[in-house]
């Protein structure tokens, strides 16, 4: 039962430490430059981690910095979609703050969730298949109309993400890219095939 225990304590240590690392990368580049590089190392990491058991702390930390590298070449769509979250989320914001119609916030939210749903399924697609940033896009485009049901998940996750991290900022820090990050890498390939 103790080592049980241990086991359980020490993986759950070794998923901190993935959330760390993915927050270091989106840091490196002041978030706005990295979002990219880091979600396909945080997926890349998760991966490795599922088909090798005997991982180790060293293990992590080299996996996890050898892919967000290897994607670094990402910054200019990085910087595109960010400053597209940052628009929309702006308009929300003052659309919301200002009494500009249900309209307008119920438009910029859903293009807002419309990026971020692109970008999962984009991200996704730049870890594990074979695409450019231009295909890959399109793809996801595609993918986020193709598979209502795994989309309309993300959105789900991400309104519980949002409510987590309104109620409790550590917990979101700590959970976010493990939980979003699991849900990428075991979902994703059941669904897309």
């Amino acid at each position: 039962m103790g080592n049980k225990v241990y086991q359980l304590v020490i993986k759950f240590y070794h998923y901190l430490l993935v959330s760390f690392n993915f927050w270091l990368g989106l840091l490196k580049g002041l978030i706005i430059y990295s979002l990219i590089p880091a979600l396909v190392a945080l997926y890349l990491t998760l991966q490795f981690m599922r088909q090798n058991p005997d991982y180790d702390e060293t293990t992590i930390k080299k996996t996890y910095r050898t892919h967000f590298q290897q994607f670094q070449q990402h910054k200019l769509s990085s910087f595109l979609v960010n400053l597209g979250m940052i628009l929309l989320t702006t308009l929300i914001f003052f659309g919301i703050r200002e009494d500009l119609g249900w309209l307008v916030i119920g438009l910029a939210s859903y293009f807002l969730l419309l990026l971020l749903t692109t970008l999962s399924y984009t991200s996704y697609y730049i870890a594990f298949g074979d695409f450019t940033i231009k295909q890959a896009f399109a793809i996801g485009f595609i993918s986020v109309i193709k598979n209502p049901s795994l989309t309309l998940s993300l959105v789900g996750i991400y309104g519980v993400m949002i409510g987590l991290a309104y109620y409790n900022a550590v917990l979101f820090v700590v959970l976010f890219p493990v939980l979003y990050g699991s849900i990428v890498v075991y979902a994703f390939p059941k669904k897309l095939g």
